[in-house]
C-alpha cells in the first residue's frame, strides 16, 4: 500500500469510526445521555441548540442503533473514494442540521426525535450526486431508489412496519429532509470542486 493509499484509507475510515464511537458511548450512558442530548423541541426553544445535532447520535435501543450503524458502514463502503473525511463530514452535518431545522419549521407537532437514519439518507444522496458521472447507472438507481422510498414513506400508502422492530415510530418526514439536504450538499460540493480545480488549472 502506497503512502497516498494509506492516507486515503485513514481519511475514509475515521468518520464512520467517530460516529460509531459517539453513538455507542451515548447508548452505553443511557438513559441519562439521551435526556441531555436528544432532539427535544421545548428544550431547544429554551436555548439548548446542541440538540439539533446531538439528537442524531441518540437511539431508541440496541436494534435501532445496530441498524443505523450497519447502514452507515454500508454507505461508506459503497463510496470509499467519494466520502473522504471532509466531504463525508460536510454532508453528514448539513443533513443533520437540515433535518432538525425541517422538523422545527415544518413539523411543530414533533416533540422528540433520535437516530441517524435521516443523516444516512442525506449521506447516500450526497455521495451519489458527487460520484454520479463516474458510475452513472449505479448512482441513478441509488438516487431514484432513495427518492422513491421517501416519497412512498410520506404518502398515504405507507405502513410503519419498522416501529415494532426499533421500539418507536419511524419519523418519515426526517428521511425526506435528510435526503433533500444531502442532494443539495452534494451539488454544492460538486460545483465547488469544479470551480476549485478550474482555478488551479488557470493558475498553473
Amino acid at each position: 500500500m502506497t503512502t497516498q493509499d494509506n492516507t486515503h484509507w485513514r481519511s475514509y475510515i475515521i468518520l464512520p469510526l467517530l460516529v460509531s464511537s459517539i453513538s455507542l458511548i451515548i447508548y452505553l450512558a443511557d438513559p441519562q445521555a439521551s435526556e441531555l442530548l436528544r432532539y427535544q423541541r421545548h428544550l431547544i426553544a429554551q436555548g439548548e441548540l446542541w440538540r439539533l445535532v446531538t439528537g442524531h447520535f441518540c437511539h431508541l435501543g440496541a436494534m435501532h442503533l445496530g441498524l443505523n450503524l450497519l447502514g452507515m458502514w454500508l454507505v461508506f463502503s459503497l463510496f470509499p473514494q467519494t466520502l473522504s473525511l471532509k466531504t463525508g463530514a460536510v454532508i453528514l452535518l448539513s443533513s443533520m442540521m437540515a433535518c432538525s431545522s425541517g422538523l422545527w419549521i415544518f413539523a411543530p407537532q414533533v416533540e422528540s426525535y433520535v437516530g441517524l437514519s435521516a443523516a444516512l439518507h442525506g449521506l447516500i444522496m450526497g455521495a451519489a450526486v458527487i460520484d454520479f458521472r463516474q458510475h452513472v447507472f449505479t448512482n441513478s438507481l441509488l438516487l431514484l431508489g432513495v427518492l422513491a422510498k421517501v416519497l412512498w414513506e410520506n404518502s398515504p400508502y405507507y405502513s410503519d412496519t419498522m416501529s415494532t422492530l426499533i421500539g418507536g415510530q419511524v419519523l418519515v418526514q426526517s428521511h425526506l429532509f435528510g435526503a433533500v439536504s444531502g442532494a443539495v450538499a452534494g451539488l454544492i460540493l460538486l460545483v465547488w470542486r469544479r470551480v476549485y480545480i478550474k482555478k488551479e488549472r488557470i493558475i498553473a
